[in-house]
Order: C-alpha cells, then structure tokens, then sequence
C-alpha cells in the first residue's frame, strides 16, 4: 500500500510540474498536498525525496517544518539531492534557511554552490559571502548575475575587481553587466577599459553602465558614446544610441536620423526611441516616414516617440495623415498613435471607415481592433453600435475588444447581443460547449457585471449555477465576486434553489459563498462523493 500511495504521489508531482508551467513559474499548492510532500521528504527513498523538493521549491513553500526536513535533504552525500534541496530553501524566501545556504557555497560539488548563489539571490541577504573567485565559472557567473541584480551598491569594487581577473571575454562581459546594475560611477576604469575592448559585448555592457551613470558622472565618456554611434558591430551601436540618454542634445538629432535607416532594426528601434520628442522638423519628418516602414517594432518606436510631441496638435495632424495612407502598416501606426494620446480626432469618419471594414469582413481586422482600442481609452460613446456589430465577429480579437468596449460604456442596449453570446452553446460527440470561450468570454462576462442592472446579474447567477456545460473556474469566481460585490440579493432565491441539485463541488461552494456575503448565513452545501478512487486523491491534493 505503501509503494502504491507514493507512486501516485510521484505522478502528482510529475503532473504539476507541467501545470507550473506557462504565465507563472510559481505552482499554487494546497496545504493538503504540501503535507502529502512532507510524508515523502520524512519516509520516502532519496530519488522521491528530489522530486518533493523539485515540487515544493516551484510552489514556493516556506512551512517551518517542511524547511527542516529540506535541511536534512540538504545534508545527503547525494549531490542532486542537495542541489534540489538548496533550490528549494531558496525558492521559499525564508531568512531563517540563509545559515545553511551559506555553509552550501563551499559545497565540493559544482551544482550546489551554483544552486547556492541564486538562493541568496531569492532571499536577498549575505551578498558579501557570494563566491566571485570559484574555481568553477558557473558559480562565478550565478555569483556575478545575482550581485547584479541585487542593487547592493556596496558589492560594486569587489565586482569591478573580477575584470582584470578574468580571462574570458564572456566573463569580463558578464563583469560589466553585472556592474551595471550596481553604481558604475564608482568604478570608472573598469568602464573605460570596458569601452577601449574589442569585443562587441564587452564594449556593449560597458556602454549600459555608462547609461546607468548620472549624468554628471557619464560626460567624460561623451566623446567616446558619439564615435561608438557608428561602429561596426550592430549590438556596440546599439548600446550607443541607449547609452547617448546621458548626452543627448540637438545636435546629436542628426547621428539618430541616421541610424534610423540603419540595416539593423534593433539599431532602428533604439534609435527612433532616442528621437521621443524630437527638437528639430526634419526629425519629426523621418519618424514619420518610419511609421511605414517594414519592421513592426520599428514603426511602433517611431509612433511611442511622436506620441511624446509635446505639440499634441501636430502630433494629432501627424496620426490623421499617417491613416489616410494607402499603407495598411502606416493606418494601423495612425490609429495607434491616436490611441496612445487618448484622442478621437478624426471621429466619427474614422468610425464609419471601421464599421465598413466589418461589413465587408475583411480578413485583416486589425485597424477596427485599433478603432475599438480607441473607443475604450476614451470612453467614445457613439462607437457602442460598432462594439455591438463585433461582438458576434469570427475574429476573437474583435469579440475581445468589443466586449471591453461595451463594460466601459456601460452600454446597456448591448445586453442582449452579450446575452446570446455567453448562452450559445454548440455539441460535438454528444458533448456541449459553449461557442463563446476564452478571453473573449472573460471580457463579455466581465462586461455584463459593469453593466450591472438587474437583468444581466440574474443572467450571471443562472450561468453560475448552470450544470451544463459548466463554466472555466476562473470566469465562476469572476460572477461569484461580482454578484458580491453588486450586493444582488434578488438572485438569493434561485441560488438556494440551485445549490441543492449542482453536482460541481466547485460551483456548489462558490454559489454558497454568494449566499453568505449576501445573508450573512452560510447555507449547508452537499458533500461531493467521488466516483473513483484516484478522485479521492486529486480532491485533496491538487493544486
């Protein structure tokens, strides 16, 4: 029985090693399963000991006792399982576990004093023990990244030092980006032989600590930033451009239109960012002229830069004629610039020519989704009609935005065609879903609750107590909260009716919390009585 609960537990970790995956590197685990996971640390072999600390490092879990036993992991003649228990100490964010992260730097194996470093970087305490001179370059990397990122300005000398002591390139490199992030001032040499290399890198991470100086303190590297404007590598032009905040004057407007056609586009987009709110027509002229040009990220670093143009006139007549372009990349850096300024300049044509796209359902909608954005930021009450129109479009950006729309509108004649929308369900296989999912769902049921009159909060208790098909978890919580926090007790009655026949254990204990912020009564919710024996299991284990 033994071996059988902890190669179940063995598969939950597998699993939620992929769950963590994606928007979070942090995996949300219940208390229940955190305890299943210090059974394994106390009982288990050591090979399942490193899967609970891989588990319990990525949710981030600082129990004291489940500390204590990763310290014991931490003591294992096993390397692996060191390293996976340091990670974990680190990962917790406990001050109470530095002494013992401290004592893993000096670790005989490679891994764990690597592991060692970036957990006093997680913890954020005893930067001054980080090992810069291992003998191993990966834990002189890890050391110099965290100091790095640290802020501690008092560990600049001591990484201005590594330079000279290393003979690498990628680690004199790694040096200098590391010094950036400290006080590069402070070390000037360090930064002027970092400039006089003839590594690309070297010299780039050089010119980001000359960014990162004060500007009294960068002058005497003016001459040196504007010849680098032109030098061979793309990446040391770059950092050129980034590093001339420190320098830049109207006369410097010149070199940037330049580099505005350099052939690298990084070049281009560091160099239109350079040029925000330009001094000088013809600078003005050549972000314009970029608005059309073939790198997207370009046309929007020249569009970011016209939008700071302090003449909000000007840049409003540069956005009008940038849309009435026959250039569709050109168009859609009009409407965005628009956008950005909160401007309906140029509304309702612009309206009407959005609308007409729609009609003729073009397959690129993406100046409507513009339009759309625009009616959101400024609250444009006469684009509701064309929010209602998309609505029901086959492309989900459109139904996203057109949603947005009509909650910050608080359009209430668009109630029914948000009402269809969330109710229209389709079948494959004998299986019902509903056709309006994802975003573009989330949007429509948060729209209905910023409307908020009394039709459309029914409508959210009915799809919160609806068994088929059910609702995501997180767009039931969203008209859980809602109902809450509209204080619409009218919807009591049907939810008590409702929570005596939901099968969703879910659904039943968030319809019951309605009840509860609504009467101050809790009502008695149905156990939920698993059908199989795993479900047992995943009831009280999963994240």
């Amino acid at each position: 029985m033994k071996k059988k609960s902890a190669a179940i537990i063995l598969l939950y970790i597998f699993l939620t090693g992929f769950a963590s995956a994606g928007e979070s590197d942090t995996l949300h685990m219940r208390p229940a399963t955190v305890g299943l996971m210090l059974k394994v640390l106390r009982e288990e072999p050591l090979s399942m000991k490193i899967r609970a600390a891989e588990a319990l490092g990525s949710a981030r879990v600082a129990r004291e006792d489940v500390l204590k036993e990763l310290e014991k992991v931490a003591e294992s003649d096993y390397p692996y399982a060191r390293a996976a228990a340091v990670r974990a100490l680190g990962r917790s964010r406990a001050k109470s576990t530095t002494e013992k992260i401290v004592k893993l730097l000096r670790d005989e194996n490679e891994k764990v004093r690597t592991e060692a470093c970036l957990a006093l970087g997680e913890i954020g305490e005893q930067f001054d023990k980080l090992p810069f001179d291992d003998k191993a370059e990966t834990v002189r990397l890890a050391a110099l990244q965290v100091a790095g990122n640290s802020g501690d300005a008092g560990l600049g000398k001591t990484v201005a030092g590594r330079y000279k002591a290393e003979k690498d390139a990628g680690m004199q490199a790694t040096v200098l980006a590391s010094l950036a992030g400290l006080s590069p001032e402070k070390t000037p040499g360090v930064v002027r032989e970092g400039l006089g290399a003839t590594d690309p890198q070297i010299i780039a991470n050089a010119l980001a600590c000359v960014e990162k100086m004060p500007e009294n303190d960068a002058k005497e590297f003016g001459e040196t930033v504007s010849r680098l404007l032109f030098a061979k590598s793309a990446l040391v032009r770059q950092a050129a451009v980034q590093a001339l905040v420190n320098f830049r004057k109207a006369e410097h407007e010149g070199a940037l239109r330049k580099l505005c056609q350099d052939e690298n586009y990084n070049v281009r987009i560091a160099a239109a960012l350079a040029l925000k709110n330009p001094e000088q027509e013809e600078s003005v002229k050549t972000l314009s002229e970029m608005q059309g040009e073939e790198n997207a990220l370009a046309r929007r670093a020249a569009s970011v830069s016209l939008a700071a143009l302090t003449d909000r006139e000007k840049a409003e007549k540069l956005a009008l004629a940038a849309i009435a372009s026959d250039k569709t990349e050109t168009r859609l850096e009009g409407l965005w610039l628009l956008g950005d300024m909160k401007s309906v300049a140029g509304f309702p044509g612009i309206l009407k020519l959005a609308a007409q796209n729609v009609k003729d359902a073009k397959t690129d909608v993406r100046e409507t989704v513009l339009v759309l954005w625009i009616i959101n930021r400024t609250t444009y009450a006469d684009g509701a009609e064309l929010a209602v129109r998309c609505l029901r479009a086959a492309d989900g950006s459109l139904r996203v935005h057109s949603a947005q729309a009509l909650g910050v509108l608080k359009y209430e004649a668009g109630v029914a065609a948000l009402e269809d929308a969330l109710t229209s369900t389709a079948s494959q296989m004998g299986e019902v879903f509903y056709t309006y999912t994802g975003k573009e769902r989330e949007n429509a049921i948060w729209a209905l609750g910023e409307i908020g009159n009394g039709k459309t909060l029914d409508m959210m208790a009915e799809l919160l107590t609806r068994g088929k098909p059910m609702d995501e978890s997180g767009n039931l919580r969203m008209m859980r909260d809602i109902l809450i926090a509209k204080k619409h007790e009218a919807c009591v009655g049907v939810l008590k009716e409702m929570l005596a026949v939901i099968d969703s254990p879910e659904q039943a204990s968030l319809t019951a919390d309605v009840i509860e912020k609504l009467t101050g009564k809790r009502p008695d919710v149905k156990p939920y009585q698993p059908s199989k024996y795993y479900d047992t299991f995943f009831l009280e284990a999963r994240p």
